[in-house]
């Protein structure tokens, strides 16, 4: 296994396992077993794996070994998790925590509860997720392993983030960035000030969320710096990302913004990363928008699309074409607007995302109607409110109910026009005041 050959790990398993039974040493052919298990799991032969692990377990019960007998149930329990066989990797890690228990093996106990805390999560489970690494915390404080408590911390970090919870979320971050600290385990006090961050975004604190992915970005360069891998970037990357994102929609730094995007784009380019550059080229572009650089910005987009179409991205096409077509159009280029937004609207109707169909659609009225295009524009506004109505989005129903007014009112249908008004104003509130939207898309960008 050590050369990277797990063929030859499974013949030279299979032999030892042989000889141990051919001498009757049957402690030695269960740890045969166990090795080419895991050899057979390194090739992906997950019923092989399962077969030798089965075996050892049958030996290792036989012979009446509990604490060998629990590791081989969680490594069963792991090649089902693999498998994405989730009830039976739930089962397994139970039959494995029932024997830790048995044992007095608390740090066995630990291991199986942040084992099916995992499997709970990866198969939607949340709230039964948090509660074993709740559990989890509470043996590990017990145990007073400072290291193992920063993981589970974090861990619960992650669950109440995703609850929906930012003020839980900030307290397991901050004590696991203080309990690595304590430790000088700086790669985990930077993920935690990272996570930090995000649920001081979400408690409406972008001040102290910046200041927070900061003092991450220091100390996940200080770990690449001690390790020399590459792949430690991936982290100052991520990082670099969310405070560009602060700092460009909620703090209004554009120049901070952008080097911290550029920095992580350079990052991305340089670890071979084509979907986080993309997401991150679309960041810089809209960045490059809202600072009056129209150019700039379709030159991020034009990249981003590149990328998304290398990979076949449907969805982040999209996104990207819809984008182009309304700098196009700032640009003065009205044709290029308009088949960047009917290429846009060809993938959203693939992926069914009629909410964002909705968008592009208005997108191309405002195109049409710079060509002078009115029986278009009419039609594309007309389709837009329709999805709209269809999706609930009453704003944006309002919007429309506007653009469609101005459209008749500039092609001189007075009628129409004022029953489009009137509409629009009475649902806007109950105060029935018409106040004149820009377009959506004016008001999206």
């Amino acid at each position: 296994m050590a050369l990277a050959d797990p063929e030859g790990a499974t013949e030279a398993g299979r032999e030892a396992a042989a000889i141990f039974r051919e001498l009757g040493n049957r402690a030695g052919e269960a740890r045969a077993h166990r090795e080419l298990g895991y050899a057979r799991s390194m090739s992906l032969d997950n019923a092989g794996a399962l077969e030798a692990n089965l075996q050892a377990l049958w030996i290792h019960r036989e012979l009446g070994n509990r604490r060998a007998e629990a590791g081989d149930a969680g490594n069963i329990a792991h090649i089902y998790r693999t498998m994405g066989a989730h009830d039976s990797a739930i089962r397994w890690n139970q039959e494995a925590l029932r024997i830790d228990r048995e044992l007095g093996d608390e740090m066995g106990e630990n291991l199986r509860l942040n084992s099916m805390a995992n499997i709970q999560r990866e198969r939607g489970d949340l709230g039964a997720a948090l509660s074993l690494n709740l559990e989890s915390l509470a043996l590990i404080t017990k145990l007073g392993t400072k290291y193992l408590r920063a993981k589970v911390h974090i861990n619960c970090g992650r669950l109440y983030l995703s609850l929906g919870d930012p003020d839980e979320a900030l307290k397991h971050y901050l004590a696991a960035a203080s309990l690595s600290r304590q430790t000088e385990y700086t790669r985990d006090e930077g993920y935690s000030l990272m996570g930090a961050g995000i649920a001081l975004e979400q408690r409406g604190d972008p001040a102290g969320a910046a200041e927070s992915y900061r003092r991450a970005t220091e100390l996940l360069q200080t770990v690449y710096e001690e390790s020399g891998a590459p792949e430690e970037l991936f982290g100052k990357a991520e990082d670099l990302t969310l405070l560009g994102a602060v700092l460009h929609h909620s703090l209004d730094k554009p120049v901070e913004a952008m080097n911290a995007y550029e920095e992580a784009a350079g990052i991305y380019r340089r670890l071979a990363d084509p979907p986080k550059l993309r997401k991150v080229l679309m960041n810089m572009a809209g960045l490059r928008w809202r600072t009056g650089d129209p150019e700039g910005s379709a030159r991020h987009y034009e990249e981003a699309l590149k990328i998304a179409r290398e990979h076949g991205e449907a969805a982040p096409e999209a996104a990207a074409l819809a984008s182009l077509s309304v700098v196009h159009r700032e640009l003065g280029r009205l044709k290029e607007s308009l088949q960047c937004g009917r290429k846009a609207l060809e993938l959203l109707r693939g992926v069914e995302d009629l909410q964002a169909e909705a968008y592009v659609l208005s997108s191309l009225a405002e195109s049409h109607l710079g060509l002078g295009h009115h029986p278009s524009a009419l039609s594309c506004l007309k389709r837009s409110l329709r999805l709209r109505r269809k999706v609930g989005d009453k704003e944006g129903e309002v919007g429309v109910l506007y653009d469609l007014a101005k459209v008749y009112e500039d092609s001189g249908d007075k009628d129409l026009a004022r029953k489009a008004r009137e509409e629009a104003a009475s649902k806007e509130g109950s105060s029935g005041e018409a106040r004149e939207a820009v377009s959506t898309v004016e008001r999206r960008n």
